[in-house]
């Protein structure tokens, strides 16, 4: 389904995407655990995808997850970067381990290691309209947990805007910049920055 005015929407919490005719192609519900009262209290989150296709071309693929409801120490899983996984950069930004805050680059070979795992609807929705494999991709991952909340974001481009790795890591300093207060819930609405422009052909970012 598209996404109305490119705006995706859980618990109350807005977030605004790029602009373009994005399209909701993965949702799915998940339980969450907090605590009130001395006792775990069960709640429920939403981890949504939706993508972006410009002249039959992947433009974006975003990942969204965050509690419907907010509570104390309210968790899905282990927020942070995979450290099982060949990193650009990854930056842990916190130093208290209850709660966690991480942002990462990764190069990714194709769409197959991009997303095939992570959201298979995705990629059979881009293979029924027969959007081409950009093949390298860069893959930005931002995701922290506050007292009361916990946020996931991911993003998924194609490397031909971004000139060098070092143009790669300056943009995903503004991606923190910009959805950090809105994963910890400390405001309502946020706006994803402006996707870099496809006039470069640099494939720096190739892994």
């Amino acid at each position: 389904a598209p996404v109305t005015d490119g705006v995706l929407e859980v618990g109350g919490r807005r977030l605004q995407l790029p602009p373009g005719h994005w399209v909701l192609t993965g949702q799915r519900e998940l339980e969450t655990v907090g605590s009130a009262h001395g006792a775990e209290i069960w709640g429920h989150g939403v981890s949504a995808w939706a993508t972006l296709v410009e002249h039959g071309q992947l433009r974006a693929i975003v990942w969204l997850s965050l509690p419907v409801q907010d509570m104390r120490n309210v968790r899905r899983d282990e927020p942070g970067c995979s450290l099982g996984e060949t990193a650009i950069e990854r930056l842990n930004l916190s130093s208290q381990l209850s709660r966690p805050e991480c942002l990462a680059v990764y190069g990714e070979r194709d769409l197959q290691s991009a997303v095939a795992k992570r959201s298979p609807n995705t990629l059979k929705w881009l293979a029924r309209r027969h959007v081409a494999d950009p093949g390298t991709l860069v893959r930005f991952v931002y995701k922290l947990r506050s007292e009361s909340s916990y946020g996931g974001f991911a993003i998924v481009l194609p490397t031909g805007p971004f000139d060098s790795d070092d143009e790669a890591r300056h943009w995903a300093l503004g991606l923190r910049e910009s959805l950090r207060s809105f994963l910890e819930h400390r405001t309502s609405e946020a706006r994803v920055p402006a996707l870099p422009g496809l006039e470069s052909s640099g494939n720096a970012m190739a892994r």
